[in-house]
Order: structure tokens, then sequence, then C-alpha cells
């Protein structure tokens, strides 16, 4: 809760950003988790994975298109 509050986000969203990190590098995950996880967050709402998203929408539709004819 502390963390969470001097960095501006939620508990829930630290424990489970440090709880990933901890998953998938131990000790220094657990650490890197929280400010990993808000970067990933604040790119997410600038729209920076917009295209990459889109580009992924456009080749499901193809592979549908395709698939019904």
């Amino acid at each position: 809760k502390l963390l969470g509050d001097s960095i501006g986000v939620s508990a829930f969203f630290s424990l489970i950003c440090m709880f990933i990190g901890y998953k998938l590098m131990g000790l220094l995950g657990f650490i890197l988790g929280v400010p990993v996880g808000v970067i990933i967050s604040n790119l997410i709402k600038s729209d920076v994975f917009k295209p990459f998203i889109e580009s992924i929408q456009n080749i499901m539709n193809y592979f549908k298109y395709f698939i019904s004819e």
C-alpha cells in the first residue's frame, strides 16, 4: 500500500506487478515489477500499441474472410 501510494497507483496493481515480476525473474523481478508495470500501463494508455493491435485485428479478419469462402 505504501509503495502504491507513493508512486500513484493502486495497491492491488502494485501487488500484481510484484507477483508477476517475482514469478518471471525472481527477486530482481520483484523489485522491478512495479516500475515496469507502470511504464507498460502508461504506454497502453497513450495508444503506443494501437497500430500493432489493429494489424493483428486485420490479420484475424483476413483469416475469417479466407476461411468463410
